[in-house]
């Protein structure tokens, strides 16, 4: 045993240029493919398996039996988490406290007692915090976050396929939506998002791709592009747009993707122009759609109105109490949608949540710690999000919006001030212990461990 506990140990890399490869994780956020994680990916695909073909399955005619799966798909996530010793991240705080406060106010002022109160009152809060815990547990390693993104776009393509249908607009337009399903992907908006995300993430996994996964990729971005354009959603085609610009970016600015954003935009531009006819239906029901008046901003303008009334407890989060006092039509954006429903109290530890990922979001993006590339999909995916919670009433509730949640606790994690402090720590105690390392009375003998300061 050393005379001296009080040092750490520390342990050393070797030079660079003598057998130590570069590796594209300098801060270890990639975990390994482990038995437990395993397990989670076929929890995770069974529970949302489950839900969207529930209908199908029979699983609905017995009440409650859905829910019941998904909870008990969450708490073995949960445990295999825990058994792990991976730390709970930061969004499943704030859900747990955005449900709580969501619950006690539903409880003290409008006399609905949680899990019981029926779908509107109290579960679509509930709903993204089992997800968001075991999606976590999945995509902290790449592999198995990339076969979900497969899963979830056989899912959507499956879906539009068996139970699409298309229903007239505000402009007599054909909106495309899924009928007889489930899972938060059934409504217009709610599929748009989720076919943006996954259309942008997609498109960022090609360029790292190898070359007989390419085709496979481009088609299942195709796809979900086109699902994207049938649903008519305003808030997620702009948000896909300035995604796109963000992927343009990574192409210009990113040391060795050049060449195969060029392919990839070469091939995309040839193939809208041989199969442009296709979509131009679509095409032309967009622009007309665009050129309607949104009630979202006559909402902007006036929800201010309800704020000072729900200050402390909410309208009831039911579709008929949930509105815009001026407009009598719901505020169609998070935030709003959070204060009207549970009250303030609810809504400001959100928007909290927001100004944390926000300020962590800001340190990565300017840290050379996370290569190019990633920085620039990280930044294009949580558009999506973003855009989704502004434009939509419960936000949190697609998609869309869950997995770039997960990804912002897996990859801004790093980025929080204790985190930074604790690097800088590190590098510190590693290079004065480098230096002190031949004064020392004691050395393992054969190890690159040593007892430095």
């Amino acid at each position: 045993m050393s005379s001296y506990p009080h040092y750490a140990s520390v342990q050393y890399p070797l030079p660079s240029g003598f057998g130590q490869a570069a590796t594209p994780d300098p801060l270890n956020i990639e975990r390994p493919y482990t038995l437990a994680r395993f397990l989670a990916e076929c929890l995770l695909i069974w529970s949302v398996g489950a839900r969207v073909f529930g209908e199908q399955l029979g699983f609905y005619q017995i009440q409650g039996l859905v829910g019941v799966n998904t909870l008990v798909c969450t708490i073995v996530c949960l445990l295999l988490m825990m058994s792990a010793r991976e730390r709970i991240p930061t969004g499943i705080w704030f859900l747990v406290a955005i449900n709580a406060s969501a619950a006690l106010s539903n409880f003290i002022f409008h006399q609905v007692v949680p899990f019981f109160g029926g779908e509107t009152a109290y579960r679509a809060l509930f709903f993204p915090l089992l997800h968001l815990i075991m999606i976590y547990g999945v995509v902290q390693n790449k592999g198995a976050y990339r076969r979900f993104l497969v899963f979830l776009t056989i899912l959507l393509m499956t879906g539009t396929f068996l139970g699409g249908v298309v229903t007239a607009g505000r402009v007599h337009k054909e909106r495309l939506r899924l009928e007889g399903f489930h899972g938060a992907i059934t409504n217009p908006n709610d599929l748009a998002y989720t076919a943006a995300f996954l259309s942008v993430a997609l498109l960022f996994w090609s360029l790292g791709s190898s070359r007989t996964l390419k085709p496979l990729i481009w088609l299942l971005t195709g796809a979900t592009f086109i699902v994207l354009l049938r649903t008519l959603s305003r808030g997620a085609l702009a948000a896909f747009t300035g995604s796109v610009f963000i992927f343009l970016i990574c192409v210009a600015g990113g040391r060795g993707l050049r060449l195969k954003g060029v392919v990839v935009i070469g091939l995309v531009v040839l193939s809208v122009a041989m199969g442009g006819h296709m979509i131009a239906q679509q095409v032309t029901d967009v622009q007309a759609r665009m050129q309607v008046h949104s009630v979202r901003v006559d909402n902007f303008i006036h929800v201010w109105e309800d704020l000072p009334p729900t200050i402390i407890s909410g309208y009831g989060p039911a579709i008929n109490t949930c509105v815009v006092s001026a407009t009598k039509v719901m505020p169609h954006n998070t935030f709003f949608w959070l204060h009207l429903g549970y009250g303030g109290p609810t809504a400001w530890i959100a928007l909290v949540w927001l100004f944390v990922l926000l300020a962590r979001a800001r340190r990565m993006l300017f840290s050379e710690e996370v290569p190019f590339n990633l920085r620039m999909e990280l930044v294009a995916v949580w558009l999506v999000a973003f855009v989704n919670c502004m434009m939509s009433n419960n936000g949190f509730f697609s998609f869309g919006a869950i997995l770039p949640l997960a990804l912002a606790d897996k990859y801004l994690t790093p980025f929080s001030k204790k985190a930074i402090r604790a690097r800088q720590t590190s590098k510190s105690v590693l290079r004065h212990g480098a230096r002190r390392v031949y004064t020392l009375p004691q050395m393992e003998y054969g190890s690159l461990t040593t007892r430095g300061g």
